[in-house]
């Protein structure tokens, strides 16, 4: 509704039948897998090596590795809008590294150590080389000083937990912030942010689309879960102080949750951290500060009671 060019490549994960569809979803071109992934259900015979993809529904075989694939897609796609001299977004959601761990010997070999999922790293490196290839392609076409880009991880831990997980707690669908935490990095040269730096106030994937639109300066008439986190980023002040829930929606049950708010972490409705002097989550502290626990159960009730009429099942 704004003018700007929309595509997909990669992983969608949000539904593989109509009205559910990327197609049906705002994306002008979509180039996508089915389920969550390679050997999932829909793709139980499909291969990360010269397999299969959806080009806007239509089933297409693709050349060579699948990450290598979206990058190149994506990067042809984003040069025709420039060509049409077309403000675009690019969704590119790769479904590496995940199982099943299948790469070239070339970028799991150097990680071929006792104890190392090699070719999860190799996953990984393979990731990376495509980034610096995004990156360069930025650059080549003049693109880069007025491209906002948004990189981030879709969970916490899985493999690598094994080797690192900056001493936190649980990995994947755990919901201690091993689980869940991410990295999530912001540039763009020519939209006037903040100096290069960290910044400490908790944030959730919801936020990322109201963001967008806010920094683009967009309209839009829907209603967001999350906020616009622009005051962070152009270092001009706070966003308003807030709890949001994060949970699993496999099967959900109340209270098997992590509510955040700031430096707090209260995880089953019991146990209460303080993550930034405690990020490995050792000590309980729901029993010293029992006014935290009460304001943080409220929240989630509250959260919880718009959710459950939609969990009844016939």
């Amino acid at each position: 509704a704004n003018g700007y060019a929309t595509g997909l490549f990669g992983k969608w994960h949000l539904g593989d039948m109509y009205p559910y569809r990327p197609m049906e979803r705002g994306f002008e071109v979509a180039k996508y897998h089915l389920g969550w992934g390679f050997s999932s259900a829909p793709e139980f015979d499909n291969d990360y090596f010269n397999g299969r993809y959806r080009d806007n529904g239509v089933v297409k075989k693709f050349d060579g590795y699948c990450t290598d694939f979206w990058f190149r897609e994506a990067m042809t796609w984003m040069r025709a809008q420039q060509s049409r001299q077309k403000p675009f977004f690019c969704y590119l959601p790769t479904n590496t590294p995940h199982t099943p761990n299948w790469v070239d010997e070339k970028y799991s070999e150097p990680y071929n150590r006792p104890g190392l999922p090699k070719e999860f790293f190799g996953m990984i490196a393979n990731l990376d080389e495509n980034l610096g290839k995004l990156e360069q392609f930025l650059k080549e076409t003049g693109l880069r000083e007025n491209t906002l880009v948004v990189f981030l991880t879709d969970n916490g831990g899985t493999q690598g937990v094994r080797v690192y997980n900056a001493n936190m707690r649980a990995s994947k669908t755990q919901i201690y912030d091993g689980g869940h935490r991410v990295p999530c990095f912001v540039r763009w040269p020519q939209g006037k942010l903040r100096p290069v730096g960290d910044i400490d106030t908790p944030a959730q994937v919801q936020d990322i689309l109201p963001t967008v639109i806010d920094l683009c300066g967009l309209k839009a008439k829907a209603k967001f879960d999350g906020v616009p986190l622009t005051p962070l980023l152009r270092g001009t002040g706070a966003i308003a102080d807030r709890m949001f829930v994060v949970q699993y929606g496999q099967v959900p049950k109340k209270f098997d949750a992590d509510v955040i708010w700031g430096k707090w972490r209260l995880v089953k409705g019991e146990e209460l951290y303080d993550f930034r002097a405690d990020v490995s989550e050792k000590s309980n502290l729901a029993a010293q500060h029992p006014d935290v626990v009460v304001k943080m159960r409220a929240h989630y009730e509250k959260w919880w009671a718009e959710l459950e009429p939609g969990l009844a099942v016939a």
